[in-house]
C-alpha cells in the first residue's frame, strides 16, 4: 500500500539527488530553476492565504459597524425645502451630541429654510446645506459641491493669530513663489483690502465648524486665505522692522487633507528620539511603505533612545487601525479604553493591543488643535489613559475634540453631506472626548518670537520634561 505520508521516503530523496547528478549542467540548472520556482509559488500562496486570514479578520472585526454605514442618495425631483426638512429630520433621530453640546439648533435650522426658499440654483442652495451641517459644530460634519470645491483654494500661507494680531506662521511647500517673501513672523495686516481681524471674524461657519473654541480658532487662521481658485490675494504686511508692503499671491493651492502623503520622520536629539507621524493614512504612501512600516522601522533606527518624543501635531487622523499599530508600539498589555455605541443598541469595543516589544520608557506626545478623528481617539486616547502616567506626558495645546463616525452621508444633484451618528465613549460612558479634547498636561503658547527666530517651544518642553524624568529615573 502506498504511504500516505508528505514526507518522501529516503530511497526517493537519494534517487532525485542522483538524477540530478547525473544530468547534465543546462538540465540540471533548468531541474534546480522548476524547483525554486515551485518553493517561490507554495510562499507566495501561503502569504496570500495569510494576507486574506488578515483581511476576514478586520471584516470580523468591523462588520457590526459598517452595517452602521448609511448612504442615502436623495430623489432629485425633491424640492430644496424638502431636502433641508428631511436632513434637518435625519439629524434631530440620528446625532448623538445635539443635547450635549446645547446648540441653538432651531436657528440654524430656521436659516438653513430660509436659504432653502431663496436659493435660485443648485450651487446657491449648497451653501444653505454646508452652513445647516455645520451649524452641528462637529469635526466629523461636512457638506461638499462642485461649486463649494472650486471655491476651496488658498495661497499655502498658515497664519497665526497672537495677542490679538495675526502673523505669517509657516508658508506650505506647495505654495506659489509669490508667498516665499512673507517669511514666519510677518504681521498681515489686509487681505484684499479687508483688516485681517474682520476677515477672521466674518468666515462663513462651515470653514471653523467644530465645537472646541481653541480648533475654531486655529481654523480661522488657516481659512482665511481661501477663495476663487487662481484669485489674487491681495496681502498688505509688515516685516519686523521693514516698510509696510503689498504682496498679490495666487490662490492656487487646493484644500486637501493635512499631511497627505507626508512621511514619518525621525532623529536623534542627544539621547531622546523624535518621531513626527503627520497622518494615519496610507492615500499617497508606496503599498510596500505604510505608515505602520514607517513608524516600525524609525522606532528601530531610535531604539537606544532613553526616551521618545512622539509628534503627532497636526495629524487629522485617518484609519483606526493604522492608529491602534502606532499606538501598540508604547503599550506592553492588550486592554479596552472605550466604546463606540450606536443608538440601536450595537456596541463595537475598543480594544487597543500590545506589543511584548514596545517602549516603556518616558514618552512626550506633542498635540494641537489639528489632532482629531483617529488620531485623537484611536491614538492619543489610548496612550494617555492606558500608558504609566508617570513615565508619559501630553505637551502643547489642547486637541480639536472630534471622536465620532460619521456613518450618515447623504447626496442630493451633485452635494454631499455628512455627519456622525456614533459616539465614542470612554470606560465610564462619558462624551467628554468629543465636548472637550484632551488637554496638554503641559499647555505650551506659541509667541511672535518663536515665530521669527524658528524656535519649538512644544519640543523644547518635551526635551526638558524628559530630561528631568532620566535624571529622576537615574537618581532612583
Amino acid at each position: 500500500m502506498r504511504s500516505l505520508s508528505p514526507r518522501a521516503s529516503p530511497v526517493r530523496c537519494e534517487r532525485s539527488r542522483s538524477n540530478i547528478e547525473t544530468q547534465s549542467p543546462t538540465a540540471r540548472k533548468n531541474s534546480i530553476r522548476r524547483s525554486t520556482a515551485k518553493t517561490v509559488k507554495r510562499a507566495l500562496a501561503f502569504t496570500l492565504l495569510g494576507a486574506l486570514a488578515v483581511a476576514a479578520g478586520l471584516v470580523a472585526w468591523y462588520w457590526p459597524l459598517l452595517q452602521q454605514i448609511r448612504t442615502v442618495a436623495l430623489p432629485e425631483s425633491l424640492t430644496y425645502r424638502q431636502v433641508i426638512d428631511r436632513l434637518t429630520g435625519e439629524v434631530e433621530d440620528h446625532y448623538p451630541y445635539l443635547e450635549a453640546k446645547k446648540l441653538d439648533w432651531t436657528a440654524v435650522k430656521t436659516q438653513a429654510q430660509a436659504g432653502a426658499d431663496t436659493a435660485a440654483s443648485d450651487a446657491e442652495f449648497s451653501l444653505s446645506v454646508a452652513d445647516l451641517i455645520a451649524g452641528l459644530r462637529d469635526y466629523h460634519a461636512m457638506s461638499t459641491s462642485d461649486s463649494l470645491g472650486l471655491a476651496s483654494y488658498g495661497t499655502g500661507i498658515n497664519l497665526r493669530t497672537i495677542g490679538g494680531r495675526t502673523y505669517v506662521a509657516s508658508v506650505v511647500a506647495q505654495a506659489p513663489m509669490e508667498a516665499r517673501v512673507l517669511v514666519p513672523g510677518t504681521e498681515v495686516l489686509s487681505i484684499d483690502g479687508r483688516p485681517i481681524a474682520q476677515v477672521l471674524t466674518s468666515l462663513p461657519e462651515r470653514f471653523i465648524a467644530v465645537f472646541s473654541e481653541t480648533t475654531r480658532i486655529r481654523r480661522r487662521d488657516q481659512h482665511a486665505f481661501w477663495g476663487e481658485k487662481d484669485s489674487p490675494a491681495v496681502v498688505r504686511c509688515r516685516a519686523p522692522e521693514e516698510p509696510v508692503q503689498e504682496v498679490v499671491v495666487p490662490r492656487s493651492v487646493p484644500f486637501t487633507t493635512t499631511g497627505l502623503g507626508e512621511r514619518v520622520t525621525l532623529r536623534m536629539i542627544g539621547r531622546i528620539g523624535y518621531i513626527h507621524v503627520p497622518i494615519l493614512t496610507n492615500a499617497g504612501q508606496r503599498r510596500d511603505d505604510t505608515i505602520e512600516k514607517q513608524v516600525e522601522d524609525a522606532l528601530l533606527q531610535v531604539r537606544d533612545a532613553d526616551a521618545i518624543i512622539l509628534d503627532i501635531r497636526g495629524n487629522p487622523g485617518g484609519a483606526s487601525w493604522t492608529a491602534s499599530s502606532v499606538a501598540s508600539h508604547f503599550l506592553t498589555q492588550t486592554e479596552k479604553y472605550g466604546s463606540f455605541r450606536c443608538r440601536n443598541g450595537v456596541v463595537w469595543p475598543c480594544l487597543q493591543k500590545a506589543r511584548p516589544d514596545a517602549f516603556t520608557g518616558p514618552l512626550a506626545i506633542l498635540v494641537d488643535e489639528g489632532v482629531g478623528s483617529a488620531s485623537e481617539n484611536a491614538l492619543l486616547f489610548p496612550l494617555v489613559t492606558l500608558r504609566d502616567p508617570a513615565r508619559t506626558w501630553t505637551i502643547g495645546r489642547p486637541s480639536a475634540g472630534g471622536s465620532g463616525i460619521p456613518n450618515f452621508r447623504y447626496s442630493y444633484r451633485g452635494i454631499y453631506a455628512q455627519f456622525p451618528g456614533i459616539p465614542f465613549v470612554d470606560r465610564q460612558g462619558n462624551l467628554d472626548l468629543e465636548l472637550t479634547g484632551i488637554a496638554p498636561n503641559y499647555p505650551v503658547t506659541i509667541t511672535v518670537e518663536d515665530l521669527l527666530t524658528g524656535r519649538d517651544p512644544d519640543l523644547a518642553k518635551a526635551l526638558e520634561a524628559l530630561e528631568a524624568a532620566l535624571t529622576s529615573l537615574e537618581g532612583k
